[in-house]
């Protein structure tokens, strides 16, 4: 495994991005929406938790956010 020589930039970079929180934020709710596309997609249920209870939402009453952005791709273009 190559290692990789960290340069002070960098952990600038990484303490900005984790002080700020918004990158973090972002990408979790990235992250949880491609979950629950895929198991709408694979016909799967998700388990959620709601008053205090684990209740099982089936795949057609999946909700997924409207605006179809895709923060990811954004990341990685760097247009954020």
């Amino acid at each position: 495994m190559k290692r990789v020589n960290k340069t002070s930039k960098g952990k600038e970079d990484i303490e900005r991005i984790f002080t700020e929180g918004t990158l973090v934020d972002e990408a979790l709710v990235e992250g949880v929406q491609e979950a629950l596309r895929r198991h709408k997609q694979a016909g799967l249920p998700i388990a959620e938790w709601r008053d205090g209870k684990t209740v099982w939402t089936p795949p057609e009453q999946i909700e997924l956010r409207k605006d179809g952005s895709n923060h990811r791709a954004k990341l990685l273009t760097g247009s954020v």
